[in-house]
């Protein structure tokens, strides 16, 4: 099984934490196959750019959680074009006010996304 990877906002930890919760618990993926940063996937003392490239080279799909603060990040948005440029698999998933529209001129505009309205909604 390939790995997901999950492009996030550190900003956003109660949202994040939702998300990997939902993928292990209700769609039952392990969550050593998830790859997100703010869950201890990065190793004491590991080059953090270096563990984010390898995390998505390997990653059978990137799940893009895109929010205010993820807007707002040089570094999100830098996953977004290396994921973009890499080919892979793409998930993005909205959060409002963000919305499809949020995602004009930059490399995931043609993408069709997935909107949840809030932590509460990933249960």
């Amino acid at each position: 099984m390939k790995n997901i990877f999950i492009s996030h906002s550190s900003k956003d930890k109660t949202l994040i934490d939702k998300l990997c919760d939902f993928l292990h618990n209700e769609l039952h993926i392990p969550t050593a196959h998830i790859y997100c940063t703010s869950r201890n996937s990065i190793k004491p003392g590991e080059d953090f750019i270096n563990s984010i490239q390898n995390g998505l080279r390997n990653a059978g799909i990137v799940i893009f959680l895109v929010t205010d603060n993820y807007m707002k990040s040089n570094f999100c948005v830098m996953e977004m074009g290396a994921a973009w440029a890499l080919q892979s698999n793409i998930i993005p998933i909205t959060v409002p006010p963000c919305s499809h529209k949020s995602l004009e001129g930059t490399p995931l505009q043609t993408r069709q996304t997935v909107s949840i309205e809030d932590a509460d909604g990933l249960r």
